[in-house]
């Protein structure tokens, strides 16, 4: 592990070139993965078949260049992003998506609705099965109903509230899920993707998702969320020392 932290940091062998001594994370919370699909793909997209996801169209570019605009900097804690105060995370679904970390999962089946709870953010969503939505008031992650095709699980989200957008998606963002048992180990999870206002094509991507028999812990964001805590006593600070100039947080900030 020291060893691995090392070769994150200095540059000559490759690492991110952090400042000496700092770093988000030493390698033990990292999950790296050491194992590859049967067929070999190297992207979790398969449709469109070369792997990539399709170009953003005219409207898709505005709205992401605006999102980028508004995510840029914040004065205080109502302005930073929905993953910097433990709302949700653009991991907790849906799509889910897996990262460096916490990307478990836990899926379980009542009569009448399934629950989905992702590690990261502790977030669950509780879906009916049902053949419509009961209502369009927007949710964080959407409005979900579930059915069954053959041996799938099938979850079709609408609704998502305007302020979310997850990769900076509309309100018209359509996902449908396919949860499919492959052998006693291995459950396939596909979902595809639509928005005009974004891209003028769905797209598709999948990945395997293994058993495991430990239990997911719990996330605890808001308990130990002190990185919020730092960026705000950061920039208090330099309120005090008379730095800011009146300026909002930057990403270029470097202080």
């Amino acid at each position: 592990n020291r060893r691995q932290n090392r070769d994150l940091i200095i540059d000559s062998v490759g690492g991110a070139g952090y400042p000496p001594g700092v770093i988000s994370y030493n390698e033990f919370w990292y999950e790296r993965g050491n194992d590859t699909v049967s067929d070999r793909r190297t992207s979790l997209v398969y449709d469109p078949p070369n792997g990539r996801l399709p170009p953003l169209n005219a409207s898709g570019r505005e709205r992401n260049s605006f999102v980028r605009r508004m995510r840029r900097g914040s004065a205080g804690p109502e302005a930073r992003t929905l993953n910097d105060r433990c709302i949700i995370n653009n991991r907790t679904g849906p799509p889910l998506i897996s990262g460096s970390y916490n990307n478990n999962m836990q899926l379980v089946q009542t009569r009448g609705h399934v629950m989905i709870m992702t590690e990261m953010v502790h977030h669950a969503r509780i879906i009916p099965f049902a053949e419509d939505f009961e209502t369009p008031l927007p949710q964080w992650a959407g409005r979900s109903i579930a059915r069954w095709e053959d041996d799938t699980l099938v979850v079709l989200s609408k609704h998502f509230y305007p302020e979310y957008g997850w990769r900076n998606t509309s309100p018209s963002l359509r996902i449908e899920e396919r949860f499919t048992w492959v052998d006693d180990n291995t459950l396939n999870y596909d979902f595809t993707v639509e928005d005009p206002a974004m891209w003028n094509q769905p797209w598709s991507a999948r990945l395997p998702m293994r058993r495991i028999e430990e239990p997911i812990f719990e996330y605890a964001c808001h308990e130990g969320n002190h990185g919020l805590m730092g960026i705000l006593a950061g920039w208090r600070r330099w309120e005090v020392e008379g730095k800011n100039k009146g300026r909002i947080p930057s990403v270029d900030d470097d202080g």
